[in-house]
Protein backbone atom coordinates (compact mmCIF):
# COMPACT_ATOMS: atom_id res chain seq x y z
CA UNK A 1 0.00 0.00 0.00
CA UNK A 2 2.88 2.85 0.91
CA UNK A 3 4.31 1.63 -2.88
CA UNK A 4 0.97 2.27 -4.44
CA UNK A 5 -0.23 5.48 -2.39
CA UNK A 6 3.38 6.93 -1.87
CA UNK A 7 1.87 7.64 1.61
CA UNK A 8 3.49 6.37 5.11
CA UNK A 9 1.32 3.13 6.65
CA UNK A 10 1.41 3.44 10.31
CA UNK A 11 -0.08 0.47 11.50
CA UNK A 12 -1.62 -2.68 10.16
CA UNK A 13 -3.85 -5.54 10.76
CA UNK A 14 -4.14 -8.97 8.64
CA UNK A 15 -6.82 -11.55 9.66
CA UNK A 16 -7.62 -14.63 8.05
CA UNK A 17 -11.61 -15.89 7.51
CA UNK A 18 -11.40 -17.66 11.13
CA UNK A 19 -10.64 -15.04 12.71
CA UNK A 20 -12.63 -12.14 11.38
CA UNK A 21 -16.12 -14.63 11.97
CA UNK A 22 -14.54 -14.88 15.84
CA UNK A 23 -13.95 -11.19 16.24
CA UNK A 24 -17.79 -10.52 15.02
CA UNK A 25 -19.37 -13.47 17.23
CA UNK A 26 -17.67 -11.92 20.04
CA UNK A 27 -19.48 -8.94 18.84
CA UNK A 28 -22.69 -10.39 19.02
CA UNK A 29 -22.55 -9.95 15.25
CA UNK A 30 -23.16 -6.96 13.48
CA UNK A 31 -26.47 -5.13 12.23
CA UNK A 32 -26.28 -4.46 8.19
CA UNK A 33 -28.69 -3.86 5.42
CA UNK A 34 -28.42 -6.74 2.95
CA UNK A 35 -29.10 -5.10 -0.65
CA UNK A 36 -30.52 -8.28 -2.49
CA UNK A 37 -30.55 -12.00 -2.28
CA UNK A 38 -27.01 -13.06 -2.26
CA UNK A 39 -26.97 -17.17 -3.16
CA UNK A 40 -24.31 -18.94 -4.63
CA UNK A 41 -23.33 -22.80 -4.23
CA UNK A 42 -20.24 -25.02 -4.02
CA UNK A 43 -18.83 -27.88 -3.46
CA UNK A 44 -17.19 -26.31 -0.31
CA UNK A 45 -19.14 -23.46 0.76
CA UNK A 46 -22.97 -21.76 0.40
CA UNK A 47 -23.79 -18.18 0.66
CA UNK A 48 -27.13 -18.17 1.31
CA UNK A 49 -28.12 -14.36 2.59
CA UNK A 50 -31.90 -12.76 2.10
CA UNK A 51 -32.39 -8.68 1.50
CA UNK A 52 -33.46 -6.69 4.04
CA UNK A 53 -31.98 -5.52 7.51
CA UNK A 54 -30.61 -8.36 9.89
CA UNK A 55 -28.00 -8.55 12.57
CA UNK A 56 -25.34 -10.83 10.89
CA UNK A 57 -23.04 -13.27 12.76
CA UNK A 58 -19.31 -14.11 12.08
CA UNK A 59 -20.67 -16.86 9.10
CA UNK A 60 -23.20 -14.45 7.61
CA UNK A 61 -20.57 -11.52 7.80
CA UNK A 62 -17.63 -13.45 6.11
CA UNK A 63 -20.27 -14.48 2.77
CA UNK A 64 -22.03 -10.93 2.94
CA UNK A 65 -17.97 -9.31 2.76
CA UNK A 66 -16.99 -12.08 0.15
CA UNK A 67 -20.14 -12.24 -2.59
CA UNK A 68 -18.72 -11.49 -5.41
CA UNK A 69 -21.44 -12.84 -7.98
CA UNK A 70 -22.51 -8.33 -8.80
CA UNK A 71 -22.59 -6.47 -12.08
CA UNK A 72 -19.83 -4.71 -11.29
CA UNK A 73 -17.55 -7.46 -9.59
CA UNK A 74 -14.84 -6.87 -7.41
CA UNK A 75 -16.18 -2.99 -6.95
CA UNK A 76 -19.05 -3.85 -5.73
CA UNK A 77 -17.93 -6.20 -3.19
CA UNK A 78 -15.14 -3.25 -2.15
CA UNK A 79 -18.12 -1.18 -1.61
CA UNK A 80 -19.77 -3.84 0.17
CA UNK A 81 -17.03 -4.54 2.71
CA UNK A 82 -16.38 -0.23 3.16
CA UNK A 83 -19.80 -0.51 4.21
CA UNK A 84 -19.62 -3.31 6.69
CA UNK A 85 -16.22 -1.88 7.88
CA UNK A 86 -18.21 1.08 9.23
CA UNK A 87 -20.72 -1.18 10.52
CA UNK A 88 -18.34 -2.75 12.93
CA UNK A 89 -16.67 0.22 13.93
CA UNK A 90 -19.95 1.71 14.96
CA UNK A 91 -20.65 -1.54 16.94
CA UNK A 92 -17.74 -1.81 18.51
CA UNK A 93 -17.71 1.96 19.64
CA UNK A 94 -21.72 0.71 21.43
CA UNK A 95 -20.88 0.32 25.41
CA UNK A 96 -22.05 -2.92 24.97
CA UNK A 97 -18.85 -3.62 22.85
CA UNK A 98 -16.86 -1.82 25.11
CA UNK A 99 -18.13 -3.95 28.21
CA UNK A 100 -16.45 -6.86 26.04
CA UNK A 101 -12.56 -5.54 25.30
CA UNK A 102 -11.13 -8.31 27.92
CA UNK A 103 -12.70 -10.48 25.66
CA UNK A 104 -12.54 -8.92 22.23
CA UNK A 105 -8.55 -7.92 22.90
CA UNK A 106 -7.21 -11.30 22.67
CA UNK A 107 -9.33 -12.49 19.72
CA UNK A 108 -8.07 -9.32 17.80
CA UNK A 109 -4.33 -10.17 18.66
CA UNK A 110 -4.64 -13.74 17.87
CA UNK A 111 -7.38 -13.57 14.68
CA UNK A 112 -3.62 -12.89 12.53
CA UNK A 113 -0.77 -10.31 12.43
CA UNK A 114 -0.61 -6.98 13.07
CA UNK A 115 2.13 -4.10 14.49
CA UNK A 116 -0.77 -2.69 17.20
CA UNK A 117 -0.12 -3.78 20.73
CA UNK A 118 -2.91 -4.32 22.92
CA UNK A 119 -2.28 -0.64 24.43
CA UNK A 120 -2.51 0.92 20.99
CA UNK A 121 -5.60 -0.99 19.97
CA UNK A 122 -6.98 0.50 23.45
CA UNK A 123 -5.66 4.17 22.48
CA UNK A 124 -6.77 3.63 19.18
CA UNK A 125 -9.85 2.84 19.87
CA UNK A 126 -10.36 5.36 22.93
CA UNK A 127 -9.57 7.90 19.87
CA UNK A 128 -12.19 6.96 17.73
CA UNK A 129 -14.76 6.64 20.58
CA UNK A 130 -15.65 10.76 19.24
CA UNK A 131 -15.69 9.21 15.38
CA UNK A 132 -19.02 9.69 13.41
CA UNK A 133 -18.44 7.35 10.61
CA UNK A 134 -21.24 8.49 8.28
CA UNK A 135 -19.60 11.53 8.14
CA UNK A 136 -16.13 11.82 9.70
CA UNK A 137 -15.09 8.39 7.46
CA UNK A 138 -14.67 8.57 4.00
CA UNK A 139 -13.49 5.89 1.27
CA UNK A 140 -12.73 5.65 -2.10
CA UNK A 141 -12.54 3.35 -5.03
CA UNK A 142 -8.49 4.24 -7.15
CA UNK A 143 -9.24 5.57 -9.93
CA UNK A 144 -8.96 2.47 -13.10
CA UNK A 145 -10.26 0.12 -14.99
CA UNK A 146 -11.26 -3.66 -14.73
CA UNK A 147 -8.21 -6.21 -16.42
CA UNK A 148 -8.82 -9.89 -17.26
CA UNK A 149 -5.72 -11.63 -17.08
CA UNK A 150 -5.92 -15.35 -17.60
CA UNK A 151 -9.59 -15.43 -16.85
CA UNK A 152 -8.86 -13.83 -13.23
CA UNK A 153 -10.54 -10.28 -13.13
CA UNK A 154 -8.55 -7.54 -11.59
CA UNK A 155 -9.21 -3.52 -10.76
CA UNK A 156 -6.10 -2.19 -12.46
CA UNK A 157 -5.18 1.30 -10.67
CA UNK A 158 -4.06 4.30 -13.16
CA UNK A 159 -1.54 5.27 -11.15
CA UNK A 160 -1.40 9.02 -13.21
CA UNK A 161 -4.45 9.71 -12.16
CA UNK A 162 -3.63 8.09 -8.58
CA UNK A 163 -1.32 10.82 -8.15
CA UNK A 164 -2.86 13.55 -9.30
CA UNK A 165 -5.68 12.69 -6.52
CA UNK A 166 -3.71 11.74 -3.18
CA UNK A 167 -4.05 15.35 -2.42
CA UNK A 168 -7.46 15.65 -2.62
CA UNK A 169 -8.18 12.02 -0.91
CA UNK A 170 -6.12 13.22 2.16
CA UNK A 171 -7.01 16.56 2.78
CA UNK A 172 -10.47 15.24 3.30
CA UNK A 173 -12.06 17.31 0.22
CA UNK A 174 -13.07 13.72 -1.69
CA UNK A 175 -16.57 12.96 -1.17
CA UNK A 176 -17.40 10.93 -4.04
CA UNK A 177 -16.12 8.49 -6.22
CA UNK A 178 -13.18 9.97 -8.32
CA UNK A 179 -13.12 11.18 -11.87
CA UNK A 180 -11.33 8.48 -14.11
CA UNK A 181 -12.97 5.81 -12.63
CA UNK A 182 -14.34 3.40 -15.21
CA UNK A 183 -16.65 0.97 -13.34
CA UNK A 184 -19.73 2.94 -14.39
CA UNK A 185 -19.32 2.57 -17.68
CA UNK A 186 -18.06 -0.73 -18.49
CA UNK A 187 -19.39 -4.26 -18.01
CA UNK A 188 -17.35 -6.72 -15.57
CA UNK A 189 -15.35 -9.37 -16.45
CA UNK A 190 -16.68 -12.64 -15.73
CA UNK A 191 -16.09 -13.77 -11.79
Amino acid sequence: MENLLKVPVDYYAITDFEGFKNIIDILGGVQIDVEKRMYYHTDYDDINLHKGLQTLDGKGALDYVRFRHDALGDITRTERQQKFMKAVMEKMLEPESIAKLPELLPAVMQAGQTDLTASKIILLAKDFSSVNMSTDVQTQTLPGSFLNMGGVSYWGVDQEKLNALMPVYFDGAATSAPTGTTADSEEAPAQ
